[in-house]
């Protein structure tokens, strides 16, 4: 018996509401959290079980303490979860986009879906939907500016709603747009006739940091319309069924901006349970971001302190990412496929648009394939030789992106640097005080969004001698 690799122990001790010294300790195999007394949370990650005099069936139960290996479990398990039964389409109808970040590496350009290319895609859902094979049609619109080829974006979706009623499969939609074409006929649209359940916007820091990061081609500002958006969709009764997921781009230009926006996102009225936030720092896109991009050790420091406006001003974000991606990406499932405003036929959703990748196309909608052509990534997993063989956070990354593993990055996500500050994080939404001092929990009124809306993780305990 040894202790778990996917064992992590937050920064600090704290105090329980019985006064006694914890720790907070995450199985990032289960994504399950405890509580653990110090002394034995020590022992445990110092691999001495023999020193531990009691719990340790309970360590065992809580799988901290494992017989076999977890790398080999994890990596089934992400196997696994590539064999689903859901036939997915990231569609890009258009390239051209109505904004000119600096950091952003598509090319953009007025290209779009013919109309026989849309006629042959539509067959190509309709193929998947009849086939038997699949329970559900998923489809993430993306671009570009995917908004911009909102008259494809609606037939596509009619006739892909229509096939998976004929059928009797579900329907699932999300969008990811910049939200400056957005109004309130347009969501009501999306949501009620498209289906798109989610809309995941990027918003780069308060309103003039925003308009300075992220500038619309018209040279006029767009937050006030994205956060004016934003706010319908929590107060219109006929979007109740729509979630937001709040990106923004971390650079060393908005690094230090964190609570100016939370503040901003509070007085707007974006607290509301089904608008999450979440930081990501500014990366290699096919181009060069060294000149605003973060260190990993800026980048760790940086999420943090998003994170902890965040919860100050009760915003929600996941703070312990408990569900692992199912599968990694797209790229490694072989009945997902992105299809190009050109009809070009991909694997992975960062190749189209991007100048040095676009000749790794697997197909083409005029080949009439029921499924897209086999992909080198297809079924990737990381080897033994790679980092994430002794990576804490595997299970939860799964390795990330292939695609960067391919061209000589190592693609690892600050969670693997910051998942035990997270904990400290987590650790006082839950009342646990500080071991210094009993200041209490943190003054906010968040929710710890677990991937699971209206559910909070609460650590399960585990005392010594149990």
């Amino acid at each position: 018996m040894r202790t778990s690799p996917y064992t992590v122990l937050s920064n600090h001790p704290f105090v329980d509401s019985d006064g006694d010294v914890v720790r907070v300790v995450m199985n990032t195999a289960t994504g399950r959290v405890f509580t653990l007394p110090a002394r034995v949370s020590e022992q445990l990650a110092a691999g001495a079980l023999s020193d531990i005099t009691g719990g340790l069936d309970a360590l065992i139960g809580a799988g901290l303490v494992i017989d076999g290996d977890a790398f080999a479990s994890a990596v089934a398990a992400y196997q696994d979860a590539a064999k689903h039964r859901t036939r997915s389409f990231v569609l890009m109808p258009t390239a051209a986009c109505n904004f000119d970040c600096g950091y952003c590496g598509q090319v953009n350009e007025r290209q779009s879906w013919s109309d026989v290319q849309v006629r042959q895609l539509i067959a190509r859902i309709e193929a998947a939907a009849r086939s038997g094979r699949f329970a559900a049609i998923s489809v993430g619109w993306f671009g570009g500016e995917p908004l911009m080829g909102y008259r494809r974006m609606q037939e596509v979706s009619r006739a892909a709603i229509d096939a998976c009623t004929e059928y009797g499969l579900k329907y699932h939609a999300k969008i990811v747009t910049n939200g400056s074409l957005l109004d309130a006929r347009r969501l009501h649209e999306l949501h009620v006739q498209m289906r798109v359940e989610t809309i995941e916007i990027t918003i780069d820091g308060p309103s003039g940091q925003h308009d300075l990061l992220r500038p619309a081609k018209s040279g006029q500002g767009t937050h006030t319309r994205i956060v004016d958006v934003l706010r319908l969709l929590t107060t219109d009764e006929q979007l109740t069924g729509m979630s937001a997921v709040v990106r923004t781009n971390i650079s060393r230009r908005n690094r230090h901006s964190a609570n100016r926006f939370a503040q901003e996102m509070t007085a707007a009225g974006l607290g509301d349970e089904r608008v999450s936030f979440y930081p990501s720092p500014v990366r290699n896109w096919g181009n060069d971001v060294s000149a605003v991009g973060l260190s990993r050790t800026e980048a760790v420091e940086t999420e943090i302190e998003w994170m902890t406006a965040y919860l100050d001003h009760g915003l929600h974000c996941t703070v312990i990412p408990t569900a692992r991606p199912a599968p990694v990406c797209i790229a490694v499932d072989p009945t997902a496929e992105v299809v190009a405003p050109d009809g070009h036929l991909y694997a992975c959703s960062e190749q189209p648009l991007v100048p040095d990748r676009g000749a790794d196309s697997v197909g083409h909608l005029d080949t009439h394939q029921s499924v897209r052509a086999t992909s080198e990534f297809d079924g990737w997993v990381p080897t033994n030789e790679m980092a994430c063989a002794q990576c804490a956070v595997y299970p939860l990354c799964g390795g990330r992106c292939p695609l960067a593993w391919r061209e000589g990055a190592t693609p690892c996500p600050v969670l693997r640097d910051s998942l035990p500050r997270r904990l400290d994080l987590y650790a006082r939404t839950t009342g646990l005080a500080p071991r210094a001092s009993r200041t209490g929990p943190l003054d906010c009124s968040c929710v710890v969004d677990t991937g699971k809306r209206r559910d909070v993780v609460q650590p399960f305990v585990i005392r010594q001698g149990a």
